[in-house]
């Protein structure tokens, strides 16, 4: 008599996350664990230099989960008292199993000293690797220089030129990451703008208000928190989680995840 087949053994069940990433989930799946809360004064309208961690979440609480890059964002005064500029480096770890591992982009963008802090010229370059040693693909590489002119963007890129539809009211993602840490916590303001996603996607109708103050979880500590949330056309909700010297501890899109990692600077 042939013998019977084993059952298949089942796969084992997987913990979905099942909640929207705040600091107390992301405190349990060990997200912030190499994030301490940093302390001290913090000047926001000064020189200062924050990096962050972009983690992300794949939906199971015991596998996926990772850090996937990095963001590096630079404001430094200017002569103006009305302007400041705004340095970006970020890298995005991509699939290994794909051509490229890596995409970097690098951004100088001269802001407004407006609640915004909206662009009004920037250089922006972008880059695929592949390997440990960041070899690139030139045929991959795009680089070019904008100004805005009333509400037109004046984009160049190499010897062309066009130009882009803007408002009188945009502003750029990076730039949010650090206008949000001027804004005073606790009103009922909304503001309204258009936004210019990684200086490239234009994406209208947004929306930024103040959400609250709660007492929650950072690894092993608690935090008194701030939260801003935005809401807009073409891109997933953000909230940015502030603490009470108005620095940016967080920044929840999706499931990706800003996490301060360290900073220089800043402070009074």
């Amino acid at each position: 008599m042939p013998a019977q087949p084993k059952p298949a053994k089942s796969a084992p069940k997987q913990e979905t996350v099942d909640r929207p990433l705040d600091p107390s989930i992301l405190t349990e799946l060990g997200a912030l664990d190499d994030s301490p809360l940093p302390s001290g004064a913090f000047e926001s309208a000064g020189a200062w230099t924050h990096r962050y961690r972009i983690w992300t979440c794949y939906g199971h609480r015991d596998r996926g989960n990772r850090d996937q890059g990095a963001l590096t964002l630079r404001r430094s005064r200017t002569p103006d008292a009305d302007f400041f500029d705004l340095g970006v480096e970020q890298t995005v770890q991509m699939d290994p199993r794909k051509s490229f591992d890596a995409h970097r982009v690098a951004a100088g963008i001269r802001c407004r000293y407006d609640r915004l802090a909206s662009p009004v010229s920037w250089s922006f370059s972008s880059r695929f690797t592949q390997g440990a040693d960041a070899l690139p693909a030139p045929e991959l590489d795009h680089a070019e220089q904008a100004r805005v002119v009333g509400n037109q963007i004046d984009v160049r890129i190499g010897d062309g030129r066009f130009e882009r539809e803007a408002s009188d009211r945009f502003t750029a993602d990076w730039c949010l990451f650090e206008a949000v840490q001027r804004l005073p916590f606790g009103t009922g303001d909304v503001l309204a703008f258009d936004l210019l996603e990684g200086l490239t996607a234009w994406k209208p109708g947004q929306r930024l208000s103040y959400r609250g103050k709660w007492t929650v979880p950072w690894g092993g500590q608690s935090a008194r928190l701030h939260c801003f949330g935005q809401l807009g056309m073409g891109v997933w909700p953000y909230e940015y989680w502030l603490d009470e010297e108005h620095r940016l501890l967080l920044a929840v899109t999706g499931c990706r995840v800003y996490i301060r990692q360290d900073a220089e600077g800043g402070a009074k």
